[in-house]
């Protein structure tokens, strides 16, 4: 969920944890039954769910294991689990908050461990499958828990460690079950018809044996969440060029050519994930070979969104990803495989490279740049604080100008990383135009201590490093994958576009959520040729959050 810093109005109230009335409410309804907090982001559920901590504390202050109980906090990512104990830890009053997750090794802890750090914490903060690990060894009983909250409970579907847990209670006597709080902006996991929309709730509420409230006027809430001007820009498909149609030929002739592979089966297991910038190396030839595969396909497909220019980049970051799993390739034949790659990859890479060789500077990137960059460009343009008194598409929907702070959600990491070079060859040819522009990109943050590489350890770093220097205004505009689109701390954002079209309902509350005002514009970039099947979406999309506000009232 927001951290507190942006879910409230400002630092001093929420040190002071004054309630705003709609919270309030919910609040007292949480305390008299199992409940699920359905509110917008930015309109401060975490808030609730701390509230209720303090005033469910009183059972905390008996030490652990002579009848004292412990509040859990469950989250579904890493990033959440130190965002929210920090948050715990500041504004509630109670005797230590742990943080755990997958990195910390947890997996291969005892009981007597366990013990251990609960005697130190009254509320534990962690991923949900850590505490269903712990309940299936018996570590810990569902009786010794006062207070359970699920963060983003919207998740609890089919074998989620959520769900799982929920499970346990019918093993334990109702009087001393833990009071359960739910929270979530959006209620649905997936695309759901509206005739199906109240049976799904339905669902949720039974999973957590809950009631789902939310507030019956929304316009306090709206205040203090999303509540953005909307806009979808239509781009048409690139024409294909010579240059592009014969890169295109020349890659599709060599997955051909790698799919004939046969490597021959190693010894060893090595691990490492691909696409996005992470590498995933594994010892099965089979999935070798796939891997190389799915990274030609991936230079098929910025070919063709991004045209020459922007091609010949993703061609570029993929043909040093292939040099870098060259050096830990353990087989000639291995050895072989990725040389060719890389060969035929730098022939079709300088295909498209001559295609612009009599082209220079800014000029030459939107000449050879597809219609949807270029629509992202002139989105972005927008925002540069000489054009603040100039009509715009986006300028008309901001009168009043704040400087950019914005996010451009992706679906493939690899477009983010590729984007984010584009950006950046963008300004440095046109600085006039973007020279304001600070940007960085956003791929990932877990991580596993035991089997992740020097580069997934830096590339968590640096994703890291780029969300606190937009925190801080150093960065105005982010990259990124559904990584940051819920939960993980990200600052209001004055425009939100996504790159790629939402494909379900949930990617579309929550991106849409990261732009939390009036002043704030949603973005939707759709292709020409999915209008008429992308506005029935769309249309679905605002019917079932219409709809679902209704149910919930």
């Amino acid at each position: 969920m927001e951290s507190m810093e942006t879910d409230l109005v400002s630092r001093d109230e929420s040190e002071r944890l004054v309630s705003r009335t709609y919270q309030t409410q919910l609040e007292e309804i949480a305390i008299k039954k199992n409940t699920i907090i359905h509110l917008p982001t930015g309109s401060g559920k975490t808030f609730i769910a701390i509230r209720l901590i303090k005033r469910f504390r009183e059972a905390l202050q008996k030490p652990w294991g002579e009848g004292g109980k412990r509040t859990f906090f469950l989250v579904n990512t890493v990033p959440l689990v130190t965002q929210h104990s920090k948050t715990i830890e500041r504004l509630c009053p109670v005797d230590g908050v742990g943080a755990y997750s997958g990195e910390d090794g947890v997996d291969y802890w005892q009981k007597s461990k366990w013990n251990a750090e609960l005697t130190k914490y009254q509320v534990v903060v962690m991923t949900s499958q850590i505490l269903c690990d712990m309940l299936t060894h018996g570590y810990i009983r569902i009786e010794d828990i006062n207070l359970l909250i699920f963060d983003e409970c919207h998740h609890a579907v089919e074998d989620h460690p959520m769900r799982q847990i929920m499970k346990s209670f019918n093993e334990c006597p109702v009087d001393k079950q833990p009071r359960v709080l739910g929270l979530t902006a959006t209620l649905l996991n997936a695309n759901v018809t509206i005739n199906k929309v109240q049976e799904t709730l339905r669902v949720l509420e039974t999973t957590f044996h809950a009631t789902i409230a939310t507030v019956n006027e929304l316009g306090e809430v709206l205040n203090y969440s999303s509540n953005p001007h909307e806009m979808i820009m239509y781009y048409s498909h690139p024409r294909p060029t010579e240059a592009t149609n014969t890169a295109l030929l020349l890659l599709n002739e060599l997955k051909e050519l790698v799919y004939s592979v046969n490597l021959p089966r190693v010894r060893g297991n090595f691990n490492i994930k691909l696409e996005q910038g992470q590498q995933n190396i594994t010892s099965d030839p089979k999935k070798i070979v796939k891997n190389v595969q799915n990274m030609i396909e991936g230079m098929n497909i910025l070919i063709i969104e991004l045209g020459a220019f922007g091609g010949s980049l993703g061609i570029l970051a993929y043909i040093i990803l292939l040099e870098r799993l060259k050096r830990t390739c353990s087989t000639k034949e291995e050895d072989l495989l990725y040389q060719i790659a890389i060969t035929h990859s730098t022939e079709a890479r300088m295909v498209l490279l001559d295609s612009m060789a009599n082209d220079k500077g800014y000029d030459k990137i939107i000449k050879h740049s597809s219609n949807k960059l270029l629509h992202l460009l002139n989105i972005l343009k927008e925002y540069n604080p000489k054009y603040y008194n100039m009509s715009g598409v986006i300028l008309k929907a901001n009168k009043q100008r704040k400087p950019l702070s914005g996010i451009i959600f992706t679906q493939r990491r690899f477009t983010a990383k590729v984007l984010y070079n584009i950006l950046k060859e963008v300004r440095d040819a046109n600085p006039d135009d973007f020279g304001f522009l600070q940007h960085d990109f956003v791929v990932g943050f877990n991580i596993n201590p035991m089997k992740s590489t020097r580069e997934q350890h830096y590339l968590k770093k640096c994703s890291q490093k780029a969300l606190l220097k937009f925190s801080k205004r150093e960065l105005n505009c982010l990259i990124s994958t559904s990584v940051i689109e819920e939960g993980v701390d990200v600052s209001q954002c004055l425009l939100v576009v996504r790159y790629d079209a939402p494909l379900e309902y949930r990617s579309y509350i929550q991106s849409k959520g990261r732009a939390r005002s009036s002043e704030s514009s949603f973005i939707l970039l759709v292709k020409e040729d999915d209008r008429s099947k992308f506005s029935n979406i769309y249309a679905t999309y605002q019917k079932t959050e219409q709809f679902i506000q209704k149910v919930s009232i």
